[in-house]
């Protein structure tokens, strides 16, 4: 019996050209920004918005949208603001809904400032204590994104099991 070996040669193995939509994407990064939830890189080259998933397998372009704002995504400075906050009048939230415990107020008051905190992060804490010292009305949502610490003690603090 005979094995036989086949060496491949370099241009077998190298990759597809790219089709002319990613053609850009050696063009320098002028910013970045990880979508919110999605683990989806933004990058803004040099006028151009490309989207990777993940590991950087998979490409996107074309529009996008934040559909909790209703806008389409221009660039990454844009992205980055709206991920920062929650249009209340465009989403029916409920803060009871979201577990929100009062701080400062006996109530869930609809007008009240609604902050969004993992248990454990500092600065998140920081603006906690600073709403406290002001007295400031606050209905906090715990968002337990820094793992299973903060879930724990997410849970904790809502004396859930």
């Amino acid at each position: 019996m005979a094995l036989s070996l086949t060496v491949a040669s370099q241009a077998a193995l190298s990759a597809p050209p790219m089709p002319p939509a990613l053609s850009d994407l050696s063009a320098r990064i002028q910013a970045s920004l990880e979508l919110p939830g999605t683990r989806v890189q933004m990058l803004d080259l040099e006028g151009q918005s490309v989207y990777l998933a993940g590991g950087g397998r998979y490409a996107f372009t074309g529009p996008a949208w934040d559909l909790w704002h209703g806008v389409e995504l221009q660039d990454v400075a844009q992205a980055s603001a709206l991920a920062g906050r929650l249009d209340r009048d465009r989403l029916p939230l409920d803060a009871v809904d979201l577990g929100a415990l009062p701080l400062n107020t006996d109530v869930l008051a609809e007008d009240s400032l609604w902050v969004f905190v993992d248990p454990l992060y500092p600065a998140g804490l920081e603006v906690l204590a600073e709403l406290r010292d002001t007295g400031t009305p606050a209905q906090v949502v715990l968002l337990p994104v820094g793992g299973p610490e903060s879930l724990d003690l997410a849970r904790r603090l809502r004396c859930a099991p």
